[in-house]
């Protein structure tokens, strides 16, 4: 009998259209887009895309694309294809790498980031960094990028580790069984196995396969027991079939081998030289528009032609002509180039990270290069490292450098404010070293977990290292159980001489060998001090200097309190062996016992003979000033020769206030003619206190020679304004030049009340910037700041010159404290340079800027604005801009009003200023730069955002957005950039939030072309990126053009990893662009039509519900894009039709003293959020306006 079932749509058809839907589900991917064939493949560009990937089998035939890079940050993955169902498609690495993986082993063959490539697989320009196969026994075929290849392997390279494995057969750093062709490769992969079989520094074994133009310079190190049959290139290799050996090599010095079944072995020299493999064949050179297949950096290994090689500021990293670091990305270059771990390197400049997240250089974490450390040189030039943060609470050998080689040395380097946390081994500078550090200092935090070791200051753990001439100020914070924590370093078996540290160190619970220099000593230290406070649990063992020493220590002191559970308490030191000629304070510690060094009072550990009876050197190491301890002389703290000081302060009006002098480090204020006696001698800074009323200066620095009385005249100037007292009722009055250099440099007046009576034309002089401060840097900035307020009543300041091209914090205002409020001001024809922290009217402000604008040109290389490079925590209102702001090349954070805009809110401002940057800039926005946690609201930007090559987030109006809310706004400039950029967009660059902040834009729109050269990724009408948060009511119209090469390209956004995109539209026929990562694509005549936009909901003036906002306005069909009402309302028309007549009077009076957002609707005219006389009489002042 025939059975026969019919189904239509009814429920028989849901059942099998649901039933056929979760099949294909199951079967087939999803990934960030594409349908898997070879002219839409399946995109991958993220975590979840590749481990879509290797669960899903279905796909193994199909055609991928990796769209960028990949951090699996030891995510473990399942090997893509095996013996029943190889990987058969093609695999587009796109000149991409992915970095830090660990192959799970859940067969006993086939390992690797594929398993199994098929006879029609093609894996191509693919790279793979810090890939790793751990401890695992009887496995077959593993290679750090396939397992076993009857494919094709192009133009790929891997770089890991296959480690601690038993019985392991046909291992290979690239592939461990090649029986297809692998063309254009190499690998640099780390083998450690016991009882091995068939191991090759690219391939294990080549059954007759071919292999081409390749290298390996791997480590086939520790191959314990077995046949091991290894080679440098191939371990073993079968003849026949399509067998080729042509043109490869492998380096017989780092592979410690001198043989191998294939390739030719060279030496180091050798392998880093052109001539080697072009007289070999190799592709060097691009001819007729068909690029080289390879790369030949200097000093260096040959790099496939889609390598981001290593670039620095200059040099070629010899000990003659380092490698310059000038720049974060110079930094974070050094940190993966791996191959360059062995050169020299100088610093050229500070660096502020401003708390990036950092990776160490040669750490436990790069698991494929356990045995590799930093063996070069790092002089940093006496610059400082600032505000980076390096979280790895679960990874060993954890600093700025995670592994300092026995020949490796950094030297001349500071680390301020870094925050560094690991397991064991774990500093801020160093986290295991065997090599040299001198003159060299850190600041900040070094924290460990529960159970954590060896933590340091500066350094973890110095294994047979030297530390010399530097110091501490962190603190270093371990948990219960914690052992070996110290101010310099946690564990010594080196050797530390003339250093010192001043930080607190906190352990937990049943911590052991906690002292304020160093935890745990086993070997020399040699004139050291320490007098940071220690503390730990119950049951903890602290100690002053050294928490417990095994060693040898001479000559030092500590002066810092020990406090824990009681019997565990040594004011200097614990051990089993003795402390020569050491001291500790018994008052300042409170503390009168220690297992080893002699206990003195204050008063004797400040006196000269103390030490001279104990023998200590104050010829070339120690100097001592009366009544305080000893102190070493590199420092260049105090000298032992003495002289006298004495301050003439005049004229005697200055006196009579009360005017004080003292020498700073000193507590005593002196009058007038009065001598201190008994200086040392050297160099100091004298202040003078209460001079209100009276021009004050910065300090004034004088030497103090031996046996002299040094007398100096301290003339100040009367501050005098034409009227007023400075208050409030009564605010000083600014009227001429002279005026306002009066408020420059009257520091004693900046928390006063001020007011500008008439225009002032400073007719191109130069000025300085009020409340300038020379002690700030670029991440910190000092206390003194304008707390006053200016109201400028509408007049104008202009023709004048701020040039401080090398100083931070740089506009008229230098810096604007939180109570500050400058309202009302115009600045007009104005230029002002700095380095960073630029503005017009202020370089900093966390105050409040009203009613204010600037027309000029600014200049700067980071945080520069237009009216302010960086605000923190205000609110901006009524703010417009024209003019220029220019950064240059590695420029970031410009914008036409703000350059940084940071826990700020800004409300119904404008620029139409034009942003220039240069080559590698970032984070250049119309408006805002950068944005972090605030809110910007009825804003617009219409001048263009031009950057270079290689830039990164640019937008008509902001360039990078966090946290931060846009609404109400919109953009019409053209927004620019150049070959192989990232993240451009008309409105802005990219956009993303953290959990349980806020990152939306709402009912917003950008008009302007965006344009991108060659190679560039994430372009789109609206926004660049959206990592995550949402984008609600917003459209774009602008032109989207690129040149070749470029991807993601949308019409809305050019990416989206997370967020959320609704109810958007953009305009297909202007844009050119018929796709994009979230929106609606519509036809002019679409994007023209109100219908369109209110059946998603859109909220429009004309809906005659006076519950609505009325955000938009659209008075007629064909005529023009929605349109925010308020660009209306600001002339008084606020209801449909067009021009300002008795409907706007109906409308006004449907919404009078409205006072909350959802009811003002567009009857707000000068936005003040309230509908009151005020808008009446915009409405009045346009009266019968078309």
């Amino acid at each position: 009998m025939k059975l026969s079932l019919k189904c239509g749509f009814g429920p028989c058809g849901v059942i099998f259209f649901a039933f056929f839907t979760f099949a294909a589900m199951t079967c087939a991917g999803t990934y960030s887009g594409g349908s898997g064939t070879p002219d839409d493949p399946y995109k991958i560009s993220t975590v979840a895309d590749w481990q879509e990937l290797t669960t899903t089998s279905a796909d193994w035939n199909k055609n991928f694309i990796l769209l960028n890079n990949i951090d699996f940050d030891r995510a473990e993955l399942n090997p893509i294809g095996n013996s029943i169902t190889p990987f058969m498609g093609i695999f587009e690495g796109n000149g991409n790498v992915v970095r830090r993986l660990k192959i799970k082993i859940s067969s006993n063959k086939d390992i690797g980031l594929w398993g199994n490539i098929g006879n029609s697989g093609i894996i191509r320009n693919l790279g793979i960094e810090d890939g790793s196969v751990n401890e695992n026994n009887s496995i077959s075929y593993v290679g750090i990028l396939c397992g076993r290849n009857s494919g094709n392997i192009l133009k790929c390279f891997a770089n890991g580790k296959i480690n601690y494995g038993t019985y392991l057969h046909y291992v290979g750093g690239l592939c461990g069984w090649n029986s297809g062709t692998i063309q254009d490769c190499y690998a640099n992969s780390i083998t450690d196995c016991y009882l091995p079989t068939d191991i090759g520094g690219l391939v294990g074994r080549n059954e007759k396969g071919k292999i081409i133009h390749c290298y390996s310079i791997g480590l086939l190190g520790n191959q314990h027991g077995g046949n091991s049959i290894l080679g440098g290139l191939c371990g073993k290799a079968t003849t026949g079939g399509i067998f080729e050996d042509t043109g490869n090599f492998w380096d017989t010095q780092t592979s410690k081998t001198t043989t191998s079944a294939m390739g030719t072995g060279k030496t180091t020299i050798q392998m880093q030289s052109l001539s080697t493999f072009s007289s070999a064949g190799w592709d060097f050179t691009d001819t007729d528009g068909d690029p080289a297949d390879w790369q030949m950096p200097t000093n260096d290994y040959p790099r496939l032609f889609w390598e981001k090689v290593a670039t620095y500021s200059g040099g070629s990293g010899t000990g003659t002509d380092p490698f310059q670091i000038s720049t974060e990305s110079d930094w974070k270059t050094l940190i993966w180039d791996i191959r360059s771990w062995g050169k020299s390197f100088i610093l050229l400049n500070d660096i502020d990270f401003e708390g990036a997240s950092l990776t160490p250089i040669a750490t436990d974490q790069n698991v494929n290069y356990f045995w590799t450390s930093f063996t070069g040189t790092l002089n940093g030039n006496g610059h400082v490292l600032r505000n980076g943060i390096i979280s790895l609470p679960n990874q060993n050998k954890v600093g700025l450098f995670g592994f300092l080689g026995s020949s490796g040395t950094i030297s001349n380097l500071g680390v301020e404010k870094f925050s560094v946390s690991g397991a064991y081994a774990v500093g801020i500078l160093c986290g295991y070293s065997r090599g040299t550090i001198e003159k060299c200092y850190t600041s900040g935090t070094a924290i460990g977990p529960k159970a954590s070791q060896s933590l340091g200051g500066l350094c973890g753990y110095i294994y047979g290292g030297t530390i010399d001439m530097s110091y501490s100020s962190a603190n270093v914070i371990g948990d219960d159980n914690s052992v070996s924590l110290g101010g310099l370093c946690g564990t010594n078996s080196g050797s530390i001489k003339k250093c010192y540290a001043t930080g607190t160190i906190i352990g937990g619970a049943n911590s052991s060998h906690l002292g304020g220099l160093c935890g745990f000593n086993l070997g020399t230290v040699n004139d050291c001090f320490a007098t940071g406070s220690v503390s730990g649990g119950v049951d903890s063992q602290v100690s002053g200097l050294i928490g417990s020493n095994f060693g040898t220590v001479a000559r030092c002191y500590s002066t810092g309190k020990p406090s824990a559970g009681y019997p565990y308490i040594n004011g200097l030191s614990s051990g089993s062996s003795s402390n020569t000629d050491c001291f500790w304070d018994m008052e300042t510690s409170e503390t009168p016992i220690s297992q080893y060094g002699i206990g003195k009072t204050t008063s004797q550990m400040q006196t000269f003979s103390t030490y001279v009876a104990a023998g200590w050197d104050f010829v070339n190491t120690w100097s001592m000033a009366v009544g305080g301890y000893p102190r070493l002389q590199w420092e260049n703290a105090v000298h032992v020769t003495y002289g006298s000081l004495q301050a003439m302060i005049s004229p005697d009006d200055a006196v009579a206030n009360g005017a004080q002098w003292r020498r700073i480090g000193t507590t005593s204020w002196l009058n007038n003619n009065q001598a201190e006696m008994s200086v040392p001698a050297g160099y100091w800074d004298v202040e003078v206190k209460n001079l209100s009323g009276w021009i004050e200066s910065e300090p004034i620095r004088v030497l103090i020679q031996e046996n002299e009385l040094l007398q100096i005249d301290m003339v100040y100037t009367k501050i005098v304004f034409p009227d007023g007292d400075g208050t409030q009722e009564n605010p000083y009055q600014i009227s001429t030049v002279n005026d306002w250099t009066m408020l420059s440099l009257g520091m004693s007046l900046w928390d006063k009340h001020f007011v500008l009576l008439n225009d002032i034309d400073f007719e191109g002089t130069h000025i300085i910037p009020v409340a300038m401060d020379t002690k700030s840097t670029y991440n910190y900035l000092s206390s003194v700041r304008f707390n006053g307020t200016l109201n400028g009543n509408g007049h104008m300041l202009r023709n004048f010159n701020i040039e401080q091209p090398y100083k931070g914090y740089i506009g008229l205002f230098s810096a604007l404290g939180n109570d500050a409020r400058i309202e009302n001001l115009r600045l007009e024809t104005i230029s002002v340079t700095g380095a960073y922290c630029v503005g017009g009217l202020c370089g900093y402000c966390s105050g409040t800027i009203a009613g204010c604008s600037v027309v000029g040109r600014v200049m700067g290389k980071n945080r520069v604005g237009l009216l302010c490079g960086y605000t923190y925590r205000n609110t901006i209102t009524d703010c417009t801009t024209e003019g220029e702001v220019v950064g240059g090349n590695n420029s970031s954070k410009l914008g036409g009003l703000f350059g940084i805009l940071g826990g700020s809110i800004v409300n119904n401002s404008h620029s139409v200023a034009v942003i220039t940057g240069g080559d590698d800039s970032s984070s250049l926005g119309g408006l805002c730069g950068y944005l972090f946690a605030s809110s910007v609201n009825y804003c617009h930007a219409t001048g263009s955002v031009t950057g270079g090559n290689h830039v990164t987030d640019l937008g008509g109006l902001y360039g990078t957005k966090e946290n931060s809310d846009v609404s109400f706004s919109y953009a019409t400039g053209q927004v620019i950039g150049g070959n192989q950029s990232e993240y451009l967009g008309g409105l802005g660059g990219s956009n993303s939030f953290e959990e349980d902040g806020d990152g939306n834009i709402r009912n917003s729109y950008a008009t302007g072309s965006v344009v991108s050269g060659r190679d560039s990724h994430f372009i789109g009408g609206l926004c660049g990126f959206l990592d995550s948060g949402s984008i609600i009511n917003c459209y774009a119209i602008g032109s989207i053009t690129s040149d070749a090469g470029s991807q993601n390209l949308g019409g809305i956004c050019g990416g989206n990893s997370g967020g959320t995109i609704a109810s958007c539209f953009w305009d297909t026929v202007t844009s050119g662009i018929e796709v994009s990562a979230g929106g609606v694509g519509k036809s002019t005549i679409e994007m023209k039509t109100l219908g369109t936009f209110t059946g998603a909901g859109w909220d429009f003036v004309g809906e005659r519900d006076y519950k609505t906002a009325d955000v938009w306005r659209m008075c007629g069909d064909g005529v023009d894009y929605p349109r925010l009402s308020w660009e209306f309302s600001r002339g008084g028309d606020m209801d449909c039709p067009d021009g300002v007549s008795m409907d706007d009077v109906l409308y006004l009076a449907g919404r009078w003293m409205a006072g909350t957002a959802a009811t003002v609707g567009a009857a707000d005219g000068n936005g003040d959020g309230k509908v009151d006389l005020q808008d009446f009489g915009i409405v009045a002042s346009n009266w019968m306006r078309e």
